[in-house]
């Protein structure tokens, strides 16, 4: 018997950020969907600025993501104390055996960033969906840009923006609270 797919408005209130990931592949059919999701969305004007590196050496990304969680611990030490400690790998990636870079093109239109934002819900939405745990990360922004444009190869002409990692959560991980504020709608008539 297979199971429901769950519905899109159980997806969003459901999915939490996983910070520690099994080492677990994602198959390549599921990684082309998860692109192809994110391919898909909308953009202003139709344009399409954004550019998807997608990575599944998931040696290359915990050593990246502990080049720059040394440098993010010398310039922010307190950030990290925020993430829950239950052995993670490293804690920019949380050694995700997937991670999607998004970058823009710095010549697109004022909307890339939106059109960015888009793409990461999609997404986001689509690996939940394929029974997979997610996480948006933009401490490889703040921290290690250049780093990670390097790396991946993003050309100087594009912008890297955040990352999303993917795979199976670790039953290590705790699952933060994930109450949500009842005061922060306001219907206007």
């Amino acid at each position: 018997m297979t199971k429901p797919e769950p519905d899109v408005l159980s997806l969003i209130k459901n999915r939490h950020c996983c910070r520690k990931f099994l080492p677990f592949e994602v198959p390549d059919e599921h990684v082309e969907k998860i692109l192809d999701a994110g391919r898909s969305s909308c953009s202003a004007l139709n344009l399409q600025p954004i550019v998807f590196y997608a990575c599944k050496d998931r040696n290359k990304t915990v050593e990246l993501g502990r080049r720059i969680e040394k440098i993010g611990l010398e310039q922010m030490p307190d950030m990290f104390s925020v993430t829950p400690d239950c052995g993670q790998l490293e804690k920019i990636f949380y050694g995700a055996p997937l991670c999607i870079h998004f970058a823009v093109r710095k010549d697109g239109y004022f909307t890339r960033y939106i059109d960015c934002g888009i793409a990461v819900s999609s997404v986001l939405l689509v690996a939940e969906s394929l029974g997979y745990s997610t996480c948006p990360v933009a401490l490889g922004k703040l921290f290690g840009d250049q780093m990670v444009c390097e790396a991946f190869g993003i050309p100087e002409d594009q912008d890297y923006s955040l990352t999303v990692c993917i795979g199976q959560c670790s039953p290590e991980y705790i699952k933060a609270d994930s109450d949500r504020r009842d005061d922060n709608i306001i219907i206007v008539e």
